[in-house]
């Protein structure tokens, strides 16, 4: 077991064995593992830790991109609730019954190099490693996914990336009998990026380190056929249609613009693209961004220009 992993176990041990809940130190020492775990910046918005429920509830936790990518988040994970069995804490191991997973957004980079950021994070690249010590001991009994939105950047072909969006739609898929950080997080890639197609991503070569009755049996997010994208904003219909417009321009061609009736057409990503303004029921403004190629409907370039939509408006 490695210096910093006897450490953890044991502060976390004595605040629990104590009764003596001090929630932003167990956040800190929380926030350092999963930094070290995944090789990138993590920050966690809220963490509420329970002796009596013996229950873990974590808000807002989201990882950083690893060096080498733009500083932005990788992965943003809404909520993780996680129920421990404390006898085994005070033993040095983390039995964890249950762990639910809500896993709000994935952002995928491929930069310029073709390279991968999720490929650069450790827990993709620690299966690659001889293990040249005992592991701090963990288990999950049963582990809930609860799989939102991935994003794919490609820097790969052009200036400007090509920015897709992936609905992947998992709710409480159930994996059973989990031993330690990285199967988890490896999980959670797996299960996000084959909607996507990332076919390439060195963590489908995990087998080493999932074990083979772990590995997803195929595609399990449930993409949906249709071919447009809906989101409200608190923002003027004329101001949302202004900004976007520009936005429009900037990633595609053959923009057509209707001011009177709030539409906008263009050519993105190869595919016709219709970007349509209403009001919102909140004072702000309704979204329609639609894409078909031909006749074939294109929700991942919808979700995608949604996605930047969604950062110049929001």
């Amino acid at each position: 077991m490695k210096k910093w992993q006897k450490i953890l176990i044991i502060v976390v041990a004595v605040i629990l064995g104590l009764g003596i809940i001090k929630n932003p130190v167990v956040k800190t020492i929380v926030t350092a593992g999963a930094s070290h775990v995944m090789g990138a910046r993590v920050r966690i918005m809220s963490f509420a830790v329970g002796v009596f429920k013996q229950g873990v509830r974590i808000k807002g936790l989201k990882v950083y991109n690893p060096r080498g990518f733009p500083k932005e988040v990788l992965m943003d994970i809404g909520q993780v609730n996680v129920k421990y069995k404390l006898p085994a804490v005070l033993k040095g191991k983390l039995h964890l019954p249950q762990v639910v997973f809500d896993l709000k957004e994935l952002v995928v980079i491929k930069n310029k190099d073709g390279k991968l950021n999720i490929d650069a994070l450790r827990v993709v690249k620690q299966k690659e490693k001889k293990k040249k010590s005992k592991k701090m001991a963990m288990q999950i009994d049963e582990l809930r996914l609860n799989l939102g939105k991935v994003i794919v950047k490609d820097y790969s072909k052009t200036e400007l990336p090509v920015v897709l969006g992936y609905d992947i739609n998992v709710k409480n898929k159930v994996y059973k009998n989990i031993k330690s950080a990285q199967q988890l997080a490896a999980l959670v890639m797996l299960e996000s990026i084959g909607p996507a197609g990332l076919k390439g991503a060195a963590v489908y070569s995990a087998p080493a380190l999932l074990g083979v009755g772990l590995l997803p049996a195929g595609v399990a997010g449930v993409l949906a056929s249709k071919d447009s994208s809906i989101a409200e904003y608190r923002v003027s219909r004329e101001a949302a249609y202004k900004k976007v417009g520009k936005l429009i321009k900037r990633i595609g061609g053959n923009v057509q613009e209707d001011k009177k009736d709030y539409l906008i057409k263009a050519k993105v990503y190869d595919s016709d693209v219709t970007v349509k303004f209403s009001k919102g029921k909140k004072r702000g403004v309704r979204v329609k961004v639609t894409a078909r190629k031909l006749v074939v409907p294109k929700p991942e370039v919808a979700e995608g220009i949604m996605y930047q939509i969604s950062k110049i408006l929001k």
